[in-house]
């Protein structure tokens, strides 16, 4: 036997050994009992079982072999585990799993009107144009969530000091539609588009003095004529590709296909649309552009269905063949059914409706007093109560009451009627009554007057006598009654030589100012005043009231932007032709705003002269600041993920339309 054989022999040897002790070990010192036949007859059928762990039908067979204690304690147990089974899953779904939007889904909305120019340069002539173009197109500045100014195509930009030049860089990577860059080349042509008169685009009026250059494949600049530092919020325009727009000539551009099927490079596209035997576009679709530089909306395909009146569309709305409406007026509501199936979403927008002095048409309104006694002598109040309701909300100030510079406390001048007859009497204009003779001498001493304007209508062919003196039509239309009358001084004077306080109202042809100014009247000849009313067609406003100044008082709307500058409605420099339509001068005011208006946005030192500013204003009273109105914005409770609170257009309901979503889903969150 060899070496290694011995050792294998051996090794198994003192293996064998081993095992015998610790066998003796167990049944000497553990004392193992003997198996039985009973123990070897379980190993056998357990031997047998597939499986160790009982299955169902073996479990039934349980309370054979156990006690009743055992039973209840088992019971016990399981229902424990089952609550703690329980209490994780729930808190498993609490803290693990999260509800989150899903991108599928169809938005429809109704619109009265219909779609003509989905086109950037043409679409702010048009609600429903403007509402389609800013989800196709992008542009170089958007309103961001908190209403403020936010970059869009643009990446980042410089300005120098003398707000003169602005330098934009662009974002890299944007693609139209087609999948074809966007460039710096695209923004240069459709600026200069807009600047062209062949375009005839109503934006040109904008920029004027204002020239555009590239200064590189990413960066351009606009150079102006002089200095605006609230440049930037104009740039709000959507951006047209130059590859296609620049094979159509400039004359035929409103003829072009691309303005109802158009290729831009906003959050949605172009899908389909369907025409009515007539050419009338009945339906409209986008779908979701998959290829957005930022966040993708939720919601994949939005529709729109146009109607021709506002009746029409709420009764689309309410057989659900649309899940919203644009703005509805509050005197609507009453016909929407299933109103809690619905939100009706209150945005503020940035219009102060005002009644505008014009003390050189009539020297009795230079008085600050008197001013103040017409301003006491309406109430504000019930106008919006009554003739708004919902829609409407009182403004104190110049500037809007959700402006970021609006201040509180100031003096609201509230109806106080006998506070305003007071500062009348104070200022020796007492009630007087007028009898129908002294009329007809009025009427007679005017006539001649009347005969020349009429004249000058028939030469300016004026067939709706809209230039007809202030004097002459007051006088002709003075009812008999008590009114406020002031004496001459002279020793000598007679009747004729009183003066009447007498004051022309102008206001827009439309709902809801008739009504409006309907009540002033009534107002203002409650102490006395008498007052005639001119209501002026809209299309007529700019022409042949503002722009001329052509107005004793005026029931107007300012309109503001997204950084209010309120150097353009009160600076002196603005009086004779621009939005200064008051004439209101005030050097300290002129100082403040031409200190303020190159000073940032938000800063604590331009709020500070801006709430100067609004002091002097309310004090002087230029204005009287009446009202602000709600777009009332109409959508099924379905569409979620809705945040606006305030827009400056229409359009801006859509700001945070990729936030949309009608459908959720579940995913873990680790």
């Amino acid at each position: 036997m060899n070496f290694f054989n011995k050792t294998t022999f051996w090794l198994k040897k003192i293996k064998r050994k081993i095992t015998d002790f610790f066998v003796w070990i167990k049944k000497k010192i553990l004392k193992t009992p003997k198996q039985t036949q009973t123990d070897w007859d379980l190993k056998l059928v357990s031997s047998l079982s597939r499986s160790k762990i009982p299955g169902l039908k073996q479990l039934k067979y349980i309370k054979k072999f156990l006690s009743s204690k055992e039973l209840w304690l088992i019971r016990f147990l399981v229902l424990i585990i089952f609550l703690n089974l329980v209490f994780l899953g729930f808190n498993f779904y609490q803290k693990k799993l999260e509800v989150v939007p899903k991108q599928e889904g169809t938005y429809i909305e109704g619109l009265v009107g219909n779609p003509q120019y989905i086109n950037p340069l043409y679409a702010s002539i048009n609600d429903v144009d403007k509402d389609i173009s800013n989800l196709v197109y992008s542009s170089l500045f958007n309103l961001s969530k908190d209403k403020g100014l936010k970059k869009d195509l643009v990446e980042k930009y410089e300005v120098n000091k003398k707000k003169t030049k602005y330098t934009l860089t662009l974002k890299k990577g944007v693609k139209w539609h087609n999948g074809k860059n966007l460039s710096v080349d695209d923004v240069i042509f459709t600026f200069k588009a807009i600047k062209n008169s062949k375009y005839n685009s109503p934006l040109k009026k904008k920029f004027a003095g204002v020239e555009v250059s590239k200064v590189d494949n990413h960066k351009i600049e606009f150079l102006l004529s002089e200095s605006n530092p609230f440049f930037l919020q104009k740039l709000r325009f959507g951006i047209i590709p130059r590859f296609l727009w620049s094979e159509i000539t400039p004359g035929s551009a409103r003829l072009a296909e691309l303005n109802l099927k158009p290729v831009g490079s906003g959050p949605y596209k172009f899908k389909s649309l369907i025409k009515d035997k007539y050419g009338n576009i009945l339906d409209y679709k986008l779908e979701v552009n998959k290829e957005y530089y930022k966040k993708e909306p939720y919601i994949e395909n939005l529709e729109f269905k146009f109607f021709a009146s506002t009746e029409e569309a709420i009764n689309a709305l309410n057989t659900n063949e649309v899940d919203g409406l644009a703005h509805i007026p509050r005197e609507f509501f009453s016909q929407l059914v299933a109103r809690d199936s619905l939100n009706i979403r209150k945005l503020q927008l940035p219009r102060i409706n005002s009644l505008f002095f014009n003390e050189k048409n009539n020297s009795i309104l230079k008085d600050t007093e008197i001013r103040r006694a017409l301003t006491l002598a309406i109430n504000k109040e019930r106008i919006i109560s009554k003739v708004l309701g919902p829609a409407g909300f009182r403004n104190h100030s110049p500037l809007p009451e959700f402006s970021f510079y609006n201040i509180s406390g100031l003096n609201k001048h509230s109806f106080n009627i006998t506070k305003a007859e007071e500062i009348l009497k104070e200022k020796k204009w007492l009630r007087s009554e007028i009898t129908k003779e002294e009329i007809s001498k009025i009427k007679e001493k005017e006539e001649k007057q009347k005969e020349e304007e009429e004249k000058k209508e028939e030469e300016e062919e004026n067939t709706e006598k809209e230039s007809l003196s202030v004097q002459e039509k007051t006088k002709l239309t003075l009812g008999a009654g008590k009114w406020r009358v002031k004496k001459s001084e002279k020793e000598d004077s007679d009747k004729e030589d009183e003066q009447y306080f007498i004051v022309e109202l102008a206001y827009p042809q439309q709902v809801p100012y008739e009504e409006i100014a309907g009540l002033i009247k009534e107002y203002w000849e409650e102490v006395g005043v008498k007052t005639v009313l001119r209501p002026v067609k809209v299309e007529n406003l700019n022409s042949r009231v503002i722009e001329k100044r052509n107005f004793q008082t005026l029931l107007y709307a300012q309109v503001f932007e997204i950084y209010p500058d309120l150097y353009s409605f009160w600076h002196s420099s603005q009086a004779e032709k621009g939005l200064n339509i008051s004439g209101y001068k005030n050097e300290k005011v002129d100082k403040l705003l031409e200190e303020a208006r190159n000073l940032k946005p938000f800063s604590e030192e331009k709020m500070a002269k801006y709430k100067e500013v609004q002091k002097i204003i309310n004090r002087e009273i230029p204005a009287i600041f009446i009202y602000s109105t709600y777009y009332n914005y109409i959508q099924s409770k379905k569409i979620k993920g809705f945040e606006g609170k305030k827009i400056y257009s229409p359009s801006d309901r859509f700001v945070g339309i990729s936030d949309w979503y009608i459908k959720t889903g579940k995913k873990i969150k680790w």
